[in-house]
């Protein structure tokens, strides 16, 4: 259920699974990820965090993945 787009195929993942009425919950053991994305310093961690809720915002409004990927590259 992934589809095959340059960007937000996460974020269109999780969309399919609510939509078709999948539970979403918290797991009972830790995960980890890489922080690359996330430069140093709490300032900038917020200002990357803002700036994708500002991309998937535009997604779920009707912002194609191409155009998001091109916006993606100037998030950090």
């Amino acid at each position: 259920m992934f589809p095959d787009v340059p960007l937000m195929e996460d974020f269109q993942f999780a969309l399919n699974l609510k939509r078709l009425g999948e539970p979403l919950g918290m797991t009972k053991h830790r995960i980890r990820t890489s922080a690359r994305r996330f430069p140093d310093g709490e300032v900038n961690r917020l200002r990357v965090w803002a700036n994708m809720a500002r991309l998937r915002s535009r997604y779920v409004k009707g912002a194609s993945p191409e155009e998001l990927a091109l916006a993606y590259g100037n998030v950090w």
